[in-house]
């Protein structure tokens, strides 16, 4: 009897533990959210597992959608840059939007990260993804969020499978500056 409370025990723990990073990441992105000022925008981004922007790097977002397209364009205090990308018609009309990448399919949506490593010298470090999922979570007058998950490459490798680095990123903006281009508030904000 004490090996089926044992083994109940710790099923029940493996499964509690499988369900657990998806309230990690709501709790995050609330907390992420509420350490920002206005038109701040924070970027968690890990490649490999590494973090690839400073704690300190807190951006600036400037954001444009149309009925074709929405595009993010993030810089920071070190000048770092990061892209977001939708560019299919009606990106708005399912929510939360979510863009699949796969290999060899037609370019829909794009993320592009990039960061300075010697500013004299001009070199800098910066990735595209190839593969995996870009998710719009949030996007509103107050927030907007974008969840990550997949692959990404140097720009000289993104045709090189075998060279690719996973990518997780969390993306959160608190009053982003936004402009609507033939789009209307209404049914567009979630």
């Amino acid at each position: 009897m004490k090996t089926y409370i044992l083994i109940i025990t710790s099923v029940l723990a493996i499964f509690s533990s499988c369900s657990s990073p998806q309230k990690t990441d709501k709790t995050n992105i609330d907390k992420i959210y509420n350490s920002l000022k206005d038109g701040q925008t924070k970027a968690i981004i890990k490649i490999d597992g590494k973090e690839f922007y400073p704690k300190e790097s807190i951006f600036s977002s400037d954001i444009i959608a149309d009925n074709t397209f929405f595009r993010a364009n993030l810089f920071d205090q070190f000048e770092s840059n990061l892209i977001i990308n939708f560019g299919t018609e009606r990106w708005h009309a399912t929510k939360p939007y979510n863009l699949k990448l796969e290999e060899g399919q037609t370019i829909e949506g794009s993320l592009m990260i990039g960061k300075i490593l010697d500013k004299e010298k001009r070199i800098g470090e910066g990735y595209l993804m190839t593969e995996g999922e870009i998710t719009l979570e949030a996007f509103s007058k107050e927030k907007c969020v974008v969840v990550v998950k997949g692959k990404v490459g140097k720009f000289e490798a993104q045709s090189t499978p075998e060279k690719w680095l996973t990518v997780e990123a969390i993306i959160v903006s608190k009053r982003p500056k936004t402009t609507l281009v033939n789009l209307k508030e209404e049914g567009l904000y979630f």
